[in-house]
């Protein structure tokens, strides 16, 4: 259905930063379907990261235009899948370029507005997913979000910056703390990832509000990291890797 691939990280003068998604996560390939429905994603790239097959465009399109108005690709790399493998390469084939207007990427100005955006995003994904599977006669998980460690970051992240205006008024930072740890260890990462990850979860969880905010900013906003917080993470994920 569908061909996903490495870009080159490059930021706004297009020098080189990394690659994305980083070297050691590790795609989905194959029928991945499954794996969505247990765990309510798969690996996959950006828009530009991405090769849809003609036959599932066909039977995909037209995006709802509502729902999707931005991230489009959000609906298409979630129901692409139904209609055949997907198959990953590691080589990047493309440039993603970092800065400030990227559509998803946290920054200091309304953090719990982009934050809200993209969990919004995510329910309407989950909702197509849903719809498909059941189509096709799957059996469905109640609340993929619950399942979904980066789904639960995000939500976790706006509980805690901005917990007046975060959607889900039943939410406990505990609760979504614990459901992150466990999902965490579903990660396509190295364990040792996957148990910094869950760390991350817990501290923001259980640290008072005060305490836990900069560790949100630092993990989801990397450019807003004093330099020498910066420096040990970047040398922390060499050493995990």
């Amino acid at each position: 259905s569908k061909v996903q691939y490495r870009l080159d990280l490059v930021d706004g003068a297009g020098r080189k930063l990394d690659l994305f998604p980083a070297p050691e996560v590790r795609f989905d390939s194959g029928d991945v379907v499954p794996r969505m429905l247990a765990t309510g994603r798969y690996e996959t790239a950006v828009t530009s990261g991405n090769a849809f097959a003609r036959g599932a465009l066909e039977k995909i399109l037209p995006v709802p235009e509502a729902e999707f108005r931005m991230g489009a690709e959000g609906y298409l790399v979630t129901l692409a899948p139904f209609y055949g493998p997907v198959v990953s390469l590691d080589e990047p084939l493309g440039v993603y370029r970092q800065h400030g207007a990227n559509a998803w990427r946290l920054d200091g100005s309304a953090p719990g507005e982009h934050l809200r955006r993209s969990l919004e995003h995510d329910s309407h994904k989950y909702r197509a997913l849903q719809v498909k599977a059941r189509e096709m006669g799957k059996e469905v998980p109640q609340a993929l979000g619950m399942r979904d460690h980066h789904h639960l970051s995000t939500r976790l992240a706006s509980l805690c910056l901005d917990p007046a205006l975060h959607p889900y008024a039943n939410d406990y930072r505990s609760a979504l703390a614990l459901r992150g740890a466990v999902a965490s260890w579903h990660a396509r990462l190295p364990w040792k990832r996957r148990a910094i990850l869950a760390a991350w979860f817990i501290a923001v969880g259980f640290l008072p509000r005060p305490l836990a905010a900069p560790v949100i900013v630092w993990r989801l906003a990397p450019a807003f990291r004093p330099p020498a917080v910066d420096r040990f993470l970047k040398t922390l994920r060499l050493l995990v890797r």
